[in-house]
């Protein structure tokens, strides 16, 4: 957003709420690779919709982002190389959680491939461009599982990585975090196209909104909180884990601990 005068802070409302969102969401993902809370908590339908709003938000930001900004080819690299920077850290952290292909890398590849056409995309109609995408979305959604609208993709399309990061992993590939570019590019542009529309209406005018300082500031900074906040949560996460092991094993009552858990996670549900 730096490519204007003003700043439009309702965008940056809502980058840091989702960044709370997901640092929130993220812990409960710890407790749950330690074994204090059940692994059944993360494949329910509030924590699948909760997790879902969290990425959500995020590609259609970044697409509705896109032409606020001065240099997206910039941009755009800045994010693969964070991208990559999260990967090589996964694998020497936790080689067990190993991250390939995960968000950063796709919105990286998401700005730098619509910078690239760029002029082409302007020439759609917004609202046009937004119903396609939507539509499009839904249909190849299930493309990673072989399906594209209910329909089962041929064998031969699901080979290596390349095939991998475009949508279609091979037998074994394993994510923690894997966002490929199908189907997840066509949500991008729907926030892409969701900004002409927005401005052709002249519609952005609402999108000028007080600042809320905790918040904006958050939403602004949301990259490099991303790349250090699951290194702290794991750490603090961990270390808790260890004093309440360690309680147990001196024999001393660490029941309020757990009972604490178990009250965070009922909440949550």
């Amino acid at each position: 957003m730096s490519g204007n005068s003003e700043r439009y802070n309702a965008l940056d409302t809502i980058r840091g709420l989702a960044v709370i969102s997901m640092i929130i969401y993220h812990t409960v993902w710890d407790l749950v690779s330690i074994g204090v809370l059940p692994r059944s908590f993360l494949i329910s339908a509030p924590a699948v919709v909760w997790q879902r709003s969290i990425c959500f938000t995020f590609i259609i930001l970044s697409g509705f982002c896109f032409s606020l900004s001065k240099n997206p080819f910039k941009s755009g690299a800045v994010v693969f190389a964070a991208g990559l920077l999260v990967t090589a850290a996964a694998f020497i952290i936790m080689p067990k959680n190993r991250i390939i292909f995960g968000i950063l890398t796709f919105l990286g590849s998401a700005v730098i491939l619509t910078a690239l056409i760029n002029y082409a995309l302007k020439r759609l109609r917004p609202a046009v461009g937004m119903v396609l995408c939507a539509v499009l979305f839904a249909l190849s959604f299930n493309i990673s599982k072989g399906y594209f609208a209910g329909f089962p993709l041929p064998a031969s399309l699901y080979k290596n990585y390349i095939t991998a990061f475009l949508g279609f992993p091979f037998r074994g590939f394993a994510s923690a975090d894997y966002f490929p570019f199908f189907p997840w590019y066509f949500l991008y542009l729907f926030g892409y196209f969701s900004f002409s529309e927005m401005k052709s209406r002249n519609m952005m005018r609402f999108l000028k909104t007080p600042e809320i300082p905790v918040l904006n500031f958050i939403g602004r900074h949301a990259l490099a909180i991303y790349l250090i906040h699951q290194p702290v949560i794991y750490a603090a996460v961990y270390a808790a884990a260890g004093v309440i092991r360690t309680y147990a094993a001196l024999g001393i009552n660490s029941e309020l601990c757990v009972n604490f858990c178990c009250i965070i996670y009922k909440l949550m549900l």
